[in-house]
This record gives C-alpha cells, structure tokens and sequence, in this order.
C-alpha cells in the first residue's frame, strides 16, 4: 500500500493542471509576470501561452517573444510548466495564415461533387473529373469533359484560407519552420529544457466533406492499384455497388495521410529538437465528427508525448472521447493523458461542477486537466470567449486551489499504478468509415454511434473495465503472447465484438492467431460481413460467443470480478468506477454521478483483506469499517449526489474508532448580512447618437456594436444611459465601471467625471466615482468618444463574405478578431440594493426571469435564507457573509455538524465563533464544528462566493441558463453551440435572465447527456 501512495505523493505536482492562459490583449511584462505568481499560488502546474482572439501585440514579434522569454524566467523559478501553443487561435497549422498564403495546394482542400444540368454551372471550376449516369441502370460512368452530356455529376475541387491541409507534408513542415522553429532559435537553451513543448489544438480537414490533397489520387493509385477519379460517386452514393471497398481505402489513405503528416511529423521534429508534443484533435466525441474531420483518433494519439482530448460544457457524456485517448495510452505506456476542459460552463460554473466533470474524465483514464480558459483580459468580446474565465477575475479565484490540489491528487494516485483491464473492445471506425456517405446528418453513422456508446455505457454500469482497441493501433503494437492479446504496454484475456460491418484483415489475423492460443471472443451485435471493405466470411469461422443477456459479469470475468457496487441487489449505474493494479495493492475509485440523489451501496472487493479509503488531497489514509465477504471485504456506504472515493486495498483489516452519535445544525429562516461586496447593477442598454445625428432610440449595446460593425462606421459617438435611484438619503457613494474609459469622456447629469486608477475585475475595467453627482430618480450617464475599426478588419469581415446576419455565430473568423472599439456594458457598483416592480419567474436550471425596470434602492441587512438574487442582488458579484447565532448546550459524546447540502453557490465557506471551519466546495458539505462550539451562543457565519454569471451574462438568452455558452448565446442567432443544446430560432429575451445564488442548497448544476 504504502509503495503506491509513495508514489502518488512524490508525484501530485507532476498532475496538477495546466491551464489555456489565454494572450488575448496588449501584452504587459510585469502584469503576464504577476499572472503566473498568481496561478502559482492557486496550485496550477503550469500554464499554455495561448494567443487568442483580443490579442493586440503582434503574434510572433519581437515584443511576443519578450513576453514568452519573462514568463518562462518567471515559471521556471517557480517550479512551473510553461508550455507553448502552436497557432494564434486555431486550428493549428496555419501558422497565423502564413501556410495558406504561400501556396493553394497547402490550404485545406476538399472534392465538391455536385449535380449539373447545364456547363455554365461548372465553367470556371477547378474540375476533376465528369460523371454520366445511364438512366436505365443507374450506374456512373466517368467521361472526358468534351464528352460530358450537360446533364450528370460534375466532381470539383474546393479550398479555403482559414485553415491548412493537415494530410499535405510540405504545408506541416512550413508551419513548422514559421512556429516551431522560429521558438527554437528565439528561446535558445531554455527551448525544450524550460519549455516543455507544445499543445497543437484541432488540426482538421475540411468538416463533413470529401477531403483531399495535392496528389491524393496519385497516391491511392500507388496504394490500391486503381483509379479513385474512375469511383468517387461511390463516395456519395450507398446505391452503388462496391462503394464500401472505395470508401475503406478512400478514408484508410486520408486518415494514415493525416496521422503521418501532422501527428508524426511534428512528433518526430519535437523529438529531434527535444521537446514534447501535446494537444488535441478534432472532434473526438463521436464516429460521425471523427468521419467529418479527421477519419479516425486513436491512430493519431501513439504520436503524442502526452495524448490529450476535449471536454467542452457543464456536462457529462458518452465516453467514447476520454476512453478512447485513455486506451491508447494505455497501450503506448504514457501516464500523462491530457484534457482541455471546462470551456462553454458559463459564468456560473461551481467547485462542484468541477469536480463532476474531472472525476467523470478521469474514473474514464484521464490523468491531466487542461482548464479552459485563463484570460489575461476580460474586456470587450474576450467575456464572452466560451467563457469562464476561471481566473483572478472571479470572486472565488483565492479558493481555487481547494480544487487543484483536489484534482491534481487524484490524477498522481490514479497514475500510480496500470488501469486493472482485461478485456478489449474492438473499436468499430472502420465500419464507420464504411458506413459514412460524407453528410454531417449520415444516419447509418449515427445508428452506429448510438450502439457503441450503449454498449460502453452498459459495460461501465456493470463496473466491468474495458479498453477500446483501434484496428490501425492493433496493427502496430498488436501481438498475441500465450492466450492474452497484447497491445503495446497492456494484455487481454477477451475480445468484444461490438455490432460491426467491416474489419481490418490485419485485425481478423490476430483474431485468429488469439482464438488459436485458447483466448476468448465474443461479440454483442452482428459480426462484420466485409474484411477490407470487401465481401468475406473467414469471420464466420472465429470461434465467437454471443454476450449473454442474463450475468454478462460474471460471464466476461477477469478484473470484472474484482469490484462489484450493488444497490438493491443489483450494479448500481449511477456509480462509475476505475480500478488500478499496483504491486502491493489496488486503488478503486468510485464516482456517484447522479446530482439528483444519493445512492446507498454495497460495495465488494476481491483479493483483499482490508481496505483504507484515501483523504484527498493529503493522501491521508482511514481505515474502511468492512467485512469478510467471499475471499475479500465488503462495506456499506451511502454516496451523496457527486460525491466520490479512493479506497485501496489493505494487508490486513486496521480496527475503526466507535461512531459517536452526531445533532445537525440547521440554518435560520433568516440571517444577517455581517459584511458584503458592493452591490451591482449592470446597464447594457442605452440611447446612441452618431456623428451630429440625433438620440436614437434605446438599445441593447450587443447590437449597437453590430449594426455600427455593418455599417462600417467611423465617426463620433454618444451613448446615453440611464437609472433610477430612489434612495433617502442618497448614497455618498457609487461607483461607475466601464471598459470605454479612458478612450469615451463620461458626464454624470451633465458633470464632467475625471477618470483616475481604480480599476474592478480586471485592470480594464475603469472605476470611477460618481456619488457626488446624482440625483434622486432619473440619472443621466453619457459617454463620448469615437467608433472606428482599422480598415483592414472591415474588409476581413466583409470583403466577399457577409457575417452580418450571423455576427455572434461566427466561429473561427472570431478566433480571428481584434476590435480597435468595442461597445460593452456599464456597472454601477455599491451600497443599494436592486429592486423591479415586476415579479421574478422560475426557468430551467436555476434560471430566474423578470421584465426588468430595475432601480437603486435602500440595502436591506436582513435576507431570507432562499435566494437572495431576488432580494435586491439579482447582478450582485463577490462574496457576502450571512451570520446567525446558535445556542447551544453541548453534551459529552456527540458530534455537531452542518446538516444542509452545499449552498446555492460556486462556493462557500463556514466560521464557528470566529474559527474557520472549512471549505464547503462539493458533496459531502457537513463539517465537524464540535471542536469549534461552545455552550451558550455561537456566532456562525457563511461566506458565499458568487461567480460572475449574474453580472456579465448572458442576460438575454431566451431558454434560460445554458450549459454550453459560446459567443452567440449573448446575442440573437444561435451558433454551433446552441445547436449542441438542441437551440435554434432568435435566442434574445428583452427581459433578463439571472440565476439563483443564496445559502440554501442548491439544486443540481449539471445534467447527464447521451
């Protein structure tokens, strides 16, 4: 026991994660140098220097490398990871366009097949070839172009500047010449050695069509001995025959081409010039986005120094994305296995979803988060960067390192020793691959999708562990030694056949050569009919049992054997788990990912006599109160809703301290506020006036800042806001906030305001005071000074393209964008509360709406225990202390405790009498405060820590809260996001939309998706 837990606690700094630390402004040396210190102090390992869209220091200048220099000097006496990212924005491999512009056979390229009836519809093209279709037999014939009918199939070939061509060797090394090596003579000796390496981030093909590359059909001919020009409506058309042998070889050449292009290409040169390679790929999630942007992910990852996915949003999923990279891994023996994640959560996001979402990644083999986004600024557009920020902007940034060093703990001890597995899934890409007809809505692919990810559900509801084994993977690392199936570092006892079509002749080959050894293969939907992509029944004489549908536990065996969680006689599926072998004991890990209930288990472990559980994150470890059950030990336990727990495995039962009965202490109806944050109230809609024009009616600034994009202004400008205070007397003072000043001149009812230092959230957000200006009832707020773009940015947005009618949909041309101006919101900050003569009604997720027509009135200092963003704090931000007196008689032998679930908060902290108490970040949230009482009165007091979701937004999302915030959910059109929400049509809501916050329990922050 104590070898692995060694090993872990030596370890913990080496998992502690590495956040994107988004460069997303005009770079200052001294405040980049406090920004680290500050991410030390939080408990972060290491940062990735992202630049991204706001950046308005010259990416790769000589003032961009003065900046990387100082934060690596900085990291390095700090003991931190200051890694590079390889792009400005993404995906990677342009090299900031650079790789586009040098040639158009290095932009990303892709075959068009399109249906014509008249040769003016393809004079111009860059045309590949010409089909004919007989009318009688349906059957394509291709023909020259002299010979065309008018009428038939006309394949063309299509590029775009937004991204490279992955697959295109020569384009890899160019952005490698104009972004690694330019590093590597820049940093000199500190490259590599003070700088571990690079993140690359979504190297993709053109999404959801036919990709293809500078002699891509010279090199399939090479490859399979015919012509792909001669069969590319088979591509397409699933009425063909022998389209699954075209379609095999076709994406078999595409995803070797970009594996061996991109991933190890610059693996081999971050190899040479020692340095390691990280990142992610595109579209992970599932076989149909593999198919529509890269044909396949698990071939990629052997390329990796340290393998990594995606995880966007405040949910869970299928795990297909984190067992997928997590069995490669596995198999190429990399313990660091990597997750971008936390992007898209929204402002709101707490400790708890935190933690919901890392324990789910890594119960599934993730060692390493990646937290998106760190932002050096907040200001403009960068808010709304699939926000949050989970940085020094937020209220509770001091406490984060509660949760790091949390997540870092348990990323060492699960990396401590191998995952327990012996059973191989083999993966069903190839029959996607097969299946796939190049549509983003290719249902044949969704049916296979659907089957996959039930089938990994069902076998991590029965706490069986399980790998998933690539065909491509297989071939390279794949080997059969006795009757076990190795895989690079891992062995096999047995095979799973999921519902396939095809497979690989290499994989069919180690099949047999494993059932010849006495392995067992069974399978759990129809065996594939095609090897290749062509017609063959040698499968048929695999000796292959059907999974049972009764005790396929007990059937599949192995390490299945090992941990059983019962609730109500049967697996609970609630409860995900992960079991790691050491060689002196074993870790289990166990996650209640229900955030709806608890669920009372039994749970079983095998092979052992003892068990302690695992403190996290000191490493601590309490003996388990279990007993002898059938050769190991069992125990009773109740999981609270998110709650999880790392046991490992004992010589020998160590005897637990008697129970001592415990009283709960509740909270009052009501509860004083003792001290708070100032008060807020945002103000995003004002009267404007261009030029020497008139007032114009009130708007929402989000689309006064559109309609002056679209308009092309360049010219003065006004904008009016105003407020209501009815307040006796009036406040001596009141803050005003706004990321315009200094460049807009402010008058408060007609007082000029002289703009000084003070700054709130982030050094560009000004503050100013305005107190002495007001006026009881209307007040009147103008700001002027000067809207303009740089010319070239006006043509970038709408030279040959109209964004207009999607501005805040936009996706990658955002990640592109610096605005010179941008028209954001104004706060008011102080002692007031909020209040609107209208009601506040209840929507989705904690949401709460109300018409609005807010104005400043008299702080209460007495709130009920619910909500408190409907007792005049509905924009509050920062942190509030509620406190309430308890008597107490204290009795010999009992233990006091807080008996209420975590408050409606991103975080909270209690005080007993003074005494700090505890963090109270997730389930379970009932401190021991016996120590800490005394008889008679006892001061408590609650600290809750507000997020920035209620100040910032979004406000006018129609559908409520969103758990998948991108820069459209602010605005009126959906984007890519909302349509993961299943959103579509006009999003905005004149009204606004806040959510709860207050120190009652909250209810449950995440939602489980398919």
């Amino acid at each position: 026991m104590e070898m692995l837990l060694n090993r872990a606690r030596a370890e913990r700094n080496a998992f502690r994660p590495l956040p994107f630390w988004s460069w997303n402004d005009t770079l200052d040396e001294e405040r980049l140098r406090l920004q680290v210190r500050q991410m030390h102090r939080a408990g972060l390992g290491g940062f990735f220097m992202h630049a991204r869209v706001g950046l308005r220091t010259p990416y790769m200048g000589e003032q961009w490398f003065r900046c990387i220099k100082a934060c690596i000097s900085e990291a390095e006496s700090l003991g931190m990871e200051p890694w590079g990212y390889d792009e400005n924005g993404y995906p990677s491999g342009i090299a900031d366009g650079q790789v586009c512009r040098e040639s158009e056979a290095y932009r990303a390229t892709w075959i068009e097949l399109k249906t014509v009836s008249d040769p003016g519809d393809w004079a111009g093209l860059h045309t590949a070839a010409w089909y004919f279709r007989d009318p009688e037999t349906g059957e394509y014939r291709r023909c020259a172009e002299g010979d065309f009918p008018g009428t038939g199939l006309v394949a063309h070939i299509k590029n775009e500047m937004r991204s490279a061509d992955p697959m295109n060797a020569k384009a890899v090394r160019l952005f490698l010449e104009l972004t690694h090596q330019r590093y590597r003579e820049e940093l000199g000796a500190d490259f590599g050695r003070h700088m571990p390496g690079f993140f690359t981030d979504e190297p993709q093909l053109k999404q959801y069509q036919l990709p293809w590359s500078q002699g891509f059909d010279r090199l399939f001919r090479e490859e399979y001995g015919y012509d792909l020009l001669d069969q590319l409506p088979a591509l397409k058309d699933d009425s063909i025959v022998g389209h699954e042998a075209v379609r095999h070889d076709y994406w078999m050449l595409v995803n070797r081409l970009y594996c061996d292009s991109f991933g190890k290409q610059v693996h081999q040169w971050c190899r040479d010039n020692g340095c390691r390679f990280t990142g992610h790929v595109m579209g992970e999630d599932t076989l149909l986005e593999q198919m529509g942007s890269n044909g396949g992910v698990m071939a990629f990852y052997p390329h990796m120094d340290m393998p990594g996915m995606d995880w966007l949003g405040r949910r869970i999923g299928s795990p297909l994305a984190p067992k997928q990279v997590a069995s490669a891994a596995a198999q190429t023996g990399r313990r660091h296995v990597l997750s971008e994640t936390f992007a898209l959560s929204g402002w709101d996001v707490s400790f708890a979803d935190l933690k919901w979402i890392a324990e789910w990644q890594m119960a599934n083999g993730i060692s390493r988060l990646c937290p998106h986004l760190e932002s050096y600024s907040i200001r403009g557009i960068r808010k709304r960067d699939y926000p949050a920020s989970l940085f020094v902007q937020e209220p509770w940034w001091e406490k984060y390192a509660g949760f790091t060093d949390y997540v870092s703990a348990l990323g060492a001890a699960l990396s401590a020793a191998p995952e327990a597995c012996d059973l191989l899934v083999i993966h069903p890409l190839h029959t996607a691959h097969v299946r796939y007809n190049g549509s983003a809505q290719c249902q044949a692919v969704r049916v296979l999708d659907d089957h996959f990810a039930a089938l990994s559900r069902h076998l991590q509801e029965l706490h069986i562990p399980y790998h998933y084994g690539d065909e491509v993977v297989l071939q390279d690392y794949g080997s059969v030694e006795g009757d076990t199936l190795r895989v690079g570092e891992m062995r096999y006892r047995r095979v799973l056949l999921p519902d396939m079509d095809n497979i690989l002749s290499s994989t069919l080959s180690l099949l047999e050569r494993f059932a010849a050894s006495g392995g067992t293969i069974c399978r759990a939907g129809k065996l594939p009919h095609l090897v290749d992509g062509r017609p063959d029944n040698r499968i048929a004489a695999l000796p292959v049992t059907e999974l049972p549908e009764a005790d396929q536990k007990s059937f599949l065996g192995g390490w299945a054997d090992h941990l059983s969680v019962l609730e109500v006689g049967k697996e609970c599926p609630a409860i995900l788990s992960a079991i790691r072998h050491g060689d002196d004991s074993n870790l289990y890990f166990l996650v209640n990912l229900d955030r709806d209930a608890a669920h009372s288990v039994i749970v079983s472990c095998a092979d052992t006599v003892g068990l302690n559980q695992v403190l996290l994150p000191s490493m601590e470890t309490v003996p388990v109160r279990a007993e002898q059950w059938n050769g190991g030990v069992r125990f009773h336990r109740t999981l609270q809703p998110g709650e999880s727990i790392l046991l490992i495995s004992a010589e020998r039962q160590e005897p637990c301290s008697a129970q001592e009965p415990t009283v709960g202490v509740s909270l009052p109806a009501a509860m004083r506020i003792k001290a708070r944050d100032l008060n807020a109230l945002t103000l995003d809609r004002c009267q404007y006036a261009v030029g020497e024009g008139p007032w114009q009616p009130e708007i929402p600034l989000i689309r006064l800042q559109k309609q002056l994009l679209d308009a092309q202004t360049d010219d003065r400008l006004r904008l009016k806001f105003h407020f209501d205070v009815d307040m006796d007397p009036l406040p001596a003072s009141l803050k005003l906030v706004s990321e315009n000043i200094p460049d807009f001149s402010l008058t408060v009812n007609g007082i000029p305001v002289t703009v000084g230092d003070d700054w709130y959230l982030d050094p560009d957000f000004h503050r100013v005071e305005i107190g002495p200006c007001l006026r009881k009832g209307q007040n009147e707020l103008i700001l002027t000074g000067r809207f303009f773009q740089r010319r070239e940015l006006y043509d970038y947005l709408y030279r040959d393209k109209d964004l207009s009618s999607n501005f805040y949909a936009v996706d990658f041309e955002f990640e592109s964008v610096t605005y010179d101006v941008e028209l954001e919101s104004i706060y008011l900050m102080g002692d007031f509360c909020v209040d609107t003569p209208g009601e506040y009604r209840p929507g989705n997720r904690r949401a709460r709406f109300t018409d609005g027509a807010f104005r400043l009135t008299a702080p209460r200092r007495e709130l009920n225990t619910g909500d408190i963003t409907t007792q005049g704090y509905p924009f509050f931000a920062g942190t509030m202390d509620l406190e309430f007196r308890l008597q107490v008689e204290k009795k010999p032998g009992v233990r006091y405790v807080l008996a209420e679930p975590k408050p409606d908060c991103p975080a909270a902290q209690l005080f007993v009498n003074g005494a700090d108490a505890g963090m109270l970040l997730w389930e379970p949230v009932r401190p021991d405060i016996t120590e800490l009482l005394r008889d008679g009165e006892n001061i408590l007091v609650l600290r809750l820590y507000s997020g920035l979701r209620n100040l910032l937004g979004p406000h006018h999302y129609r559908y409520g809260e969103s758990y998948y915030v991108g820069v459209s959910t602010f605005g009126d059109l959906p984007g890519w996001c909302e349509a993961v929400e299943g959103v579509s049509g006009n999003l905005w809501n004149d009204g606004y939309c806040f959510v709860t916050f207050g120190p009652a329990g909250r209810a449950p922050a995440g939602q489980a998706q398919p």
